[in-house]
This record gives C-alpha cells, sequence and structure tokens, in this order.
C-alpha cells in the first residue's frame, strides 16, 4: 500500500517548502498489505510529487495498493515497463473503451460485482499502452466502484477487497500523528525530521512485538499502549535482568 502524507514544519524550516507562507514535509510510505507493516519510507519537501517517488520505488513483480491521486497514464505505462502492478479507483470521466467482457462468478456476483471488463484506458497518443482491467462493484449502501488494475490473473472480487486494504495505510498515519507524537518535529534539519519518522517507525514495531508476546496479537490496542507505558517506566526487579541476561547466553 502507497500514500504520502504531508506534516506542516515551522517557518524557520526553509528546506521544507510548500506553499509561499507554509512550510512542510511529505512522508511517503510503503506498507505491507495483510501484516501492516512498514517496508519504506521517504521524505520529500511539503509539495514533493508522490507519483514520481512511487517511480522510483518501483519493484518488479510488487502490487501497488494506490489512492486515485497516483492517477496518471505515464505512471501505469512506467509499471507497466517495470514488470510491476497496480490496484486503484478510476477516476470519474476517464475515457475508455470495452475490448472485451470478461465472466463474472456467481458467488463474486453475488457479494457485489457487477461486471469485469478489459479495457483500453485514454484516446489516442495519450492511451495506455497496454490493456488494463475494469471491475466495478457495488457496495452494500449502494455505492458503486470502478477498480482499475493490471493484474489479469486474480478474481474480481480480490480486487475490490485488496483496495479496501488501502485504507489501513490512512490508519497508520493517523497512529503515527496521534500516538507516536510527529505532529511537531523536535529538529530543524532535513535530517533531524528524518529521525524522528525513523524513530517512530522503530517504536511501531517494538509495540507490535510487545502486542504480539503479552497477547499474541498483531493488534495495538490502548490496553497494549496503556501496558507499554506503565513498564516503561516501572522498575524491574533483578531476578528478571538476570533470568533474561541467562537465556541470552549461548548453550
Amino acid at each position: 500500500i502507497v500514500d504520502g502524507t504531508f506534516m506542516q514544519c515551522v517557518a524557520s524550516m526553509v528546506w521544507a517548502s510548500y506553499q509561499e507562507k507554509k512550510n512542510g514535509v511529505k512522508g511517503h510510505l510503503l506498507l505491507s498489505a495483510g501484516d501492516d507493516l512498514p517496508e519504506r519510507l521517504v521524505l520529500t519537501e511539503g509539495k514533493g510529487s508522490e507519483r514520481a517517488v512511487l517511480k522510483q520505488l518501483l519493484q518488479r513483480g510488487v502490487t501497488y495498493i494506490i489512492d486515485r491521486g497516483y492517477n496518471c497514464y505515464g505512471l501505469f505505462n512506467t509499471v507497466a515497463v517495470k514488470g510491476a502492478f497496480f490496484v486503484t479507483r478510476l477516476l470519474t470521466g476517464a475515457a475508455f473503451e470495452v475490448v472485451q467482457e470478461l465472466p463474472v462468478d456467481e458467488e463474486d456476483r453475488s457479494k457485489g460485482v457487477l461486471s469485469d471488463r478489459k479495457i483500453r484506458l485514454g484516446k489516442g497518443k495519450k492511451a495506455v499502452k497496454v490493456l488494463l482491467r475494469l471491475v466495478t462493484f457495488q457496495a452494500g449502501d449502494g455505492k458503486v466502484y470502478r477498480f482499475l488494475t493490471n493484474r489479469m490473473d486474480l478474481r474480481a472480487l480480490l480486487v475490490c477487497e485488496l483496495y479496501h486494504r488501502r485504507w489501513e495505510i490512512e490508519l497508520f498515519f493517523r497512529f503515527m500523528k496521534n500516538y507516536l507524537k510527529v505532529k511537531q518535529f523536535l529538529g530543524r534539519s532535513e535530517n533531524a525530521v528524518l529521525i524522528q519518522l525513523y524513530a517512530a517507525l522503530i517504536a511501531f514495531l517494538l509495540l507490535r512485538l510487545y502486542a504480539k508476546i503479552k497477547e499474541g496479537s498483531n493488534k495495538l490496542t490502548l490496553q497494549i499502549l496503556r501496558a507499554a507505558k506503565h513498564r516503561l517506566f516501572a522498575r524491574i526487579p533483578h531476578h528478571e535482568i538476570t533470568e533474561y541476561l541467562a537465556r541470552l547466553q549461548p548453550g
């Protein structure tokens, strides 16, 4: 899952240019779908291009889940050339030509899949050079969504479910800002901001490990956060330290 989040900076951080009277940085994050673990962080000034960062990070065989802000025919072509894949939502009003109607099995149709098509996106010289797949889905509230991908091997319903996982990165950004306190930066240089962001990611990973050990779960609940906070400031008995060090000894 790929996305960027904006973080405002103070006026003295002139390197973090965004607007004439406003400074900011953008953190571009790759989050592994399924285990919600951060894989890569790239820092740019606030007006840094999310599409440009993604182009630099593309790896063969990887599927990138991206929101509609990444919709760009040039980017779709680059993804295909790199041997990578994407899942996104199609922009309203996008021009396309249906090349082939694909069959939708009864199970997928019963869960909301309306159609599955191979399409040619765009017109003339601006058209995407490879055929894409458009899956139309109707949610329980009646809203209709159109998901675009170059993965031809997946079930139609799985394409819809993959995009639904994109919400995980929004929750991650909220957790990072609210609980790991990266709304304000302690330093003013670019390196100081990176150190604070990496420290926040390391703290997140340690909390995940703590949750796994304590409750056998990857979920970071309020109870886990409170327990970790209490443990950090509690005096550890000497015998626990001794026993822990003994377990680290080889043999």
